[in-house]
């Protein structure tokens, strides 16, 4: 039998020498909580192509899903791993969005969003004037 949401059945079972008692319970929580108090958690600072992790965690229930996006929208399609977990994995380079938000959203309304700004610290390009460069055998 399918319980109704938001509800659980517990068990509690005693033992006296050979005889046992169980008795079964269901109880059902009413009182929902909108996603509230967001924390995003990871690095403001990051070397441009390294790689780094945002966490979002939220207090709602039931649990919220997270969902990630930038200030203009949804996710690159390349360069991001989201775990699902309210994790994702980035790899910024020059020209990449810096303002990642973590949305909370669950069957209470409303749904809550954060964001944080990543600050990209650009590498320097330098190519090597030609007389620097190794020649193949050259290992001195």
């Amino acid at each position: 039998e399918k319980l109704p949401f938001g509800c659980t059945t517990y068990q509690c079972k005693i033992t006296f020498a050979s005889y046992t008692y169980a008795e079964t319970s269901t109880v059902c929580v009413r009182d929902f909580i909108a996603p509230q108090n967001l924390t995003i958690t990871g690095p403001c600072n990051v070397l441009e192509g390294k790689r780094f992790n945002l966490k979002c965690t939220v207090l709602a229930f039931p649990e919220a899903k997270i969902t990630w996006g930038t200030k203009s929208g949804g996710l690159p399609a390349k360069g991001i791993t989201d775990f699902g977990n309210g994790t994702i994995r980035l790899r910024l380079f020059e020209g990449n969005e810096t303002t990642y938000c973590c949305t909370a959203a669950n069957v209470k309304s409303p749904s809550a969003s954060k964001c944080t700004v990543i600050i990209l610290l650009l590498l320097p390009h330098i190519k090597k004037p030609s007389s620097l460069r190794r020649r193949p055998g050259d290992c001195k």
